[in-house]
């Protein structure tokens, strides 16, 4: 699995199928069924997959079932095919081992985007929460990989420092 800086969150799902192709910039999905459906429609105006997905006909879009907020729960996740909202896939190989650090929130900021900006004890640069939890986080579990960190996983409490295959 790579991670990369790009991605634009929340990623969802792309359960089991035979293949995905994208044609004249609509991406079309094969499930094992052998149905085809839309999973996105880069000519439909909007600049997020939700917002293009809206204007798809309802019986050619493919159900998107599973939102991932978290890279937590993209490591538990069952499918290893991820769409994120940009509308670029990712497919996610577990290969590499990576430290995974709980710091403690020294500050929250709220964005405008409904995004959150925490500073954390001994990290330089401010986390980015890309969603508006539900309660405030004491503690963002961190991945750490090649210097750089890694948003994981939000805790109430300070969890034991471990690794986790990436």
């Amino acid at each position: 699995m790579f991670l990369n800086k790009e991605m634009r969150w929340p990623l969802y799902e792309i359960g089991v199928h035979r293949k995905i192709w994208e044609e004249d910039n609509i991406i079309y999905i094969e499930t094992l069924f052998n149905k085809t459906y839309t999973i996105d429609n880069k000519n439909l105006y909007g600049d997020t997959l939700g917002k293009r997905r809206i204007r798809l006909n309802k019986e050619d879009r493919y159900k998107l079932k599973k939102i991932c907020y978290t890279l937590y729960e993209v490591f538990n996740a069952k499918g290893k095919t991820f769409i994120d909202s940009n509308g670029i896939f990712y497919t996610f190989k577990k290969k590499k081992r990576a430290s995974l650090v709980y710091r403690q929130v020294e500050l929250i900021t709220t964005r405008a985007d409904g995004s959150l900006l925490c500073k954390c004890v001994g990290i330089f640069r401010p986390i980015t929460v890309p969603f508006l939890p539900r309660h405030m986080p004491k503690y963002l579990g961190l991945l750490v990989v090649e210097r750089d960190y890694y948003l994981y996983d939000l805790s109430d409490s300070k969890k034991k420092d471990t690794w986790r295959l990436i």
